[in-house]
């Protein structure tokens, strides 16, 4: 893992986000953050998609202070992250068509 500070990025790549466990409260648990880089705003990372779990994703979202640590994804990591939120997509897609075809 490398220093957010030190790391050049690349938009549209996927990148790994680490914790730093020292900044974290006493007992908290924070997981990696997998996201993919859009931009810099006022020293901020902003990242297009994003996700904790691989399994709920958001969007244009700032990526917390607490991340400290970046590598670029493994491509099997690319493989289950746009996989996944592909799948997500669909999913929220076709439940938004089907309830437009219920009756009122």
């Amino acid at each position: 893992m490398n220093s957010i500070c030190d790391f050049i990025f690349e938009p549209g790549l996927l990148y790994v986000f680490e914790p730093d466990r020292k900044l974290l409260a006493d007992g908290a648990i924070c997981k990696d953050l997998s996201g993919v880089y859009g931009q810099c705003d006022k020293a901020n990372i902003i990242l297009e998609i994003c996700s904790l779990d691989m399994l709920c994703f958001q969007s244009d979202m700032q990526l917390p202070a607490v991340y400290r640590s970046v590598r670029q994804a493994t491509p099997a990591e690319y493989r289950d992250f746009f996989f996944n939120y592909g799948w997500e997509s669909a999913v929220k897609a076709s439940e938004t068509a089907i309830g437009h075809l219920v009756c009122k």
